[in-house]
């Protein structure tokens, strides 16, 4: 999270949307004191009832929760905080509007409709696709001029929700070890070799292949509550066959 790969930018503005999100919806839900229900720009806020999710205030309480550690005036910590903001856009610029229905047996005779911030996996969606699109900071900010990034600081109102993200090193492959790094490398990972996805062994392996190896699994069993309060369980062993990156 310190460095400036692609990575690193994904986990920023991942974890200021997920503050964001979560005040926002403590703020409606009524569990925090010191905020309430968000507000509806515009004529005809009127019309709308129910408890609108504060994303404004989420936002604001994820600036000062976050923001507030990068405090030198450099290439990285710029984009820092500017990949915190592109999270919170994401999160504040695409609320959903949900509603629920009143009336005898089911009938919508009268619809209570308010703001709520977008599910979670969704921001998750959102901010993925970024990550695969993010931008070198040097190019799309400062010119080729990373030394300029001394004189800007973020101005959030030139961020929006389809703003890249930006990174400011070349991400390495994540194959091998590099201590310098603190890249560990997939040898000796598990991988799943039925899977066509993330986890199968033809992505985690990096071309290196696979063995094959019989393992006992120690996992807990049979759990049962006592009153009050313990959760007693047995030890069970399962033999199975795993897939380990060569």
């Amino acid at each position: 999270m310190t460095r400036g790969f692609s990575e690193s930018a994904f986990g920023h503005a991942i974890t200021a949307a997920g503050v964001t999100h979560s005040v926002a919806r403590a703020c409606a839900a009524g569990r925090l004191y010191n905020c309430s229900c968000g507000m509806v720009r515009g004529k005809r806020a009127w019309k709308w009832s129910g408890c609108h999710d504060n994303t404004k205030f989420g936002a604001r309480y994820s600036r000062r929760f976050l923001d507030v550690r990068e405090r030198a005036k450099d290439v990285i910590s710029f984009t820092h905080l500017y990949n915190n903001e592109v999270g919170r856009k994401v999160v504040r610029r695409n609320r959903e509007v949900r509603c629920k229905c009143h009336g005898m047996s089911g009938s919508c005779e009268v619809r209570t409709c308010w703001k709520a911030a977008p599910d979670f996996r969704r921001v998750g969606d959102m901010l993925k696709e970024k990550y695969t699109r993010a931008m070198s900071a040097a190019v799309e900010v400062f010119g080729n001029s990373a030394n300029t990034a001394r004189k800007y600081r973020p101005v959030r109102r030139e961020i929006s929700p389809d703003s890249p993200l930006l990174f400011v090193e070349r991400s390495p492959t994540y194959c091998e070890r590099d201590t310098r790094l603190a890249v560990v490398g997939t040898t000796g990972r598990y991988c799943n070799r039925n899977s066509t996805g993330p986890d199968s062994c033809d992505t985690l392996c990096c071309g290196r292949g696979y063995d094959q190896r019989h393992e006992v699994v120690n996992r807990k069993c049979q759990c049962r509550f006592k009153w009050c309060c313990e959760v007693t369980c047995k030890d069970c062993f399962e033999e199975k066959w795993v897939s380990v990156c060569k």
